[in-house]
């Protein structure tokens, strides 16, 4: 029974964390805030 709380205890309080990168890329970076803006403009409209 113990092993069954600790277990449900971790699947609902345990949690990962993604990295986060920084890409120096122009073109990425336009290419991802036109992607957002298209999301966005469809979430909206």
């Amino acid at each position: 029974m113990a092993a069954c709380c600790g277990a449900a205890r971790g699947f609902l309080f345990e949690y990962d964390t993604p990295r986060i990168v920084l890409i120096r890329s122009r073109k990425v970076g336009l290419i991802n805030r036109a992607v957002q803006l298209a999301i966005l403009a469809y979430v909206i409209g």
